[in-house]
């Protein structure tokens, strides 16, 4: 799981051009103190009840799916619009983007009007392996 925090990019690559993207997590909040939350301990001893200052989070897997799954590159760039829009915490206080991803081998054919890709989604639930190829076609 890597952390990108307020102006930064998190930029998924697959090395080789048979490959796409497969996230497999990502969360929007303020889950800990760290790299990208550096709170004066006052302030955090203060706090430390407050679920909506730090430990809140929500599962952003769906939307980072749909901007970078199926495909070989992705920039996600925070802040973004579409993040900034889940409030999982107090609206005023920075958030940050913790996320992973794989990248699977994959073919393509023709399959008439549209491209048709393959992928070894194999190792995925199965209801993500079925948005995924959705996504795909």
């Amino acid at each position: 799981m890597h952390e990108f925090c307020l102006l930064e990019t998190m930029k998924a690559r697959c090395r080789w051009n048979s490959e796409v993207i497969v996230m497999t997590s990502a969360r929007w909040g303020r889950m800990k103190t760290g790299r990208c939350l550096d709170i004066d301990p006052e302030r955090l001893a203060a706090n430390r009840n407050n679920p909506m200052f730090l430990g809140c989070s929500e599962d952003v897997l769906s939307l980072l799916d749909t901007k970078c799954s199926s495909k070989p590159a992705c920039d996600v760039v925070v802040p973004n619009a579409d993040l900034d829009s889940i409030t999982p915490c107090y609206r005023d206080i920075e958030h940050y983007l913790e996320s992973s991803y794989t990248c699977v081998k994959g073919n393509s054919a023709d399959c008439g009007v549209v491209k048709c890709h393959s992928f070894a989604l194999s190792s995925f639930q199965p209801t993500r392996i079925l948005s995924l190829r959705l996504a795909i076609l």
